[in-house]
């Protein structure tokens, strides 16, 4: 890993996000793709004068589509993930956006996803699960849906 050369806004990250993908259980060769990839990362923030906290999902997505037009490998925001909820957790970059809505009942979804994640306290893969499975329900009568309360309970 030590062969990797770092410049720009996330030099000052690197050591931290060597010893996270240890932790994780990356090879080295593996750890040392993934250290050149931020190293690109950041090379790419500095010579557009990108601060730490501009790295949101969207300016990761630029980054990653100029890869994609150069015929460049590692081109998915998988590829990045590690290093973006590294960043996430350091509170160097800025947690990602909910996904929109989708559709008349994405609304009505979204507020299932938060019920789900706050209330439930599920992982997002389960709560992505559920979301996935009473959307075509949702979509077809999620304007009903609106309409419905809670029955009160009544006790003698």
């Amino acid at each position: 890993m030590g062969s990797v050369r770092f410049s720009g806004p996330l030099a000052p990250y690197v050591g931290g996000f060597a010893d996270e993908l240890t932790r994780l259980g990356f090879t080295p060769g593996s750890a040392e793709l993934q250290l050149r990839l931020a190293a690109r990362l950041s090379d790419w923030m500095g010579a557009r004068g990108m601060g730490v906290p501009a790295l949101d999902d969207e300016a990761a997505g630029e980054f990653l589509a100029g890869r994609r037009a150069a015929g460049l490998k590692y081109v998915t925001p998988k590829c990045l993930a590690p290093l973006m909820a590294w960043l996430r957790r350091a509170g160097a970059v800025p947690p990602p956006l909910p996904p929109a809505p989708e559709g008349p009942a994405g609304g009505l979804i979204g507020e299932f996803r938060d019920y789900l994640r706050a209330e439930r306290g599920l992982q997002p893969g389960v709560i992505r699960g559920y979301a996935d499975s009473v959307r075509p329900f949702a979509a077809a009568h999620h304007a009903r849906l609106r309409e419905l309360t809670a029955p009160t309970s009544r006790r003698s």
